[in-house]
């Protein structure tokens, strides 16, 4: 049983105990230990039910539910509602001034769309006409819309959010390409 009173001295004998059951860490933020019941430490942005009290569970529970309920309220007052109008106006003002197949190409470098993904975007995009960085971000969602695996679709509608928070020199940069 681990009895560490601070996180160093904790993190101390769950190495000692893996060491002695010949079991191997995983780089952080995950480590899993089968040396010490299937202990599993996940980073802040993913699950560490595996090991979590129920009132553990429950206080998590609460304070992401409290955190949604702060950002509904802070955007469904008039000044947070004007402030996220603004923002949408901003993306559907920010031209793609650069070759279509050229804007999209870029954005599959800066992240990692395969090839048949970057001809989605390209002809969702075209298709739509909306030569805009919103534009450009409903293109990229709208083939997460139809992809067959569910964690890449995922990961694409994060992808569409991320084109709509892009701003200056990085949003120039994909939607210029291709202009000299």
């Amino acid at each position: 049983m681990i009895q560490g009173t601070t996180l160093q001295e904790t993190i101390t004998e769950i190495m000692d105990a893996a060491k002695a059951k010949r079991d191997y860490l995983l780089p952080s933020p995950l480590i899993r230990m089968n040396a010490v019941q299937d202990l599993e430490w996940v980073s802040a942005t993913g699950p560490v039910t595996a090991t979590m009290r129920d009132e553990t569970q429950q206080a998590t529970d609460k304070a992401l539910w409290m955190q949604v309920q702060d950002h509904m309220d802070s955007i469904s007052t008039p000044d947070g509602f004007q402030r996220v109008l603004a923002s949408l106006r901003e993306t559907a003002d920010d031209k793609v001034a650069g070759d279509p197949q050229r804007v999209v190409e870029e954005l599959s470098n800066k992240w990692a769309l395969r090839e048949d993904e970057s001809s989605s975007v390209l002809y969702s995009l075209i298709r739509e006409g909306d030569m805009t960085r919103f534009g450009l971000s409903q293109a990229v969602t709208q083939v997460a819309n139809t992809h067959a695996s569910y964690d890449r679709a995922i990961e694409l509608e994060v992808m569409g959010g991320k084109v709509m928070a892009l701003e200056g020199a990085e949003w120039n940069g994909i939607a210029m390409a291709g202009v000299r």
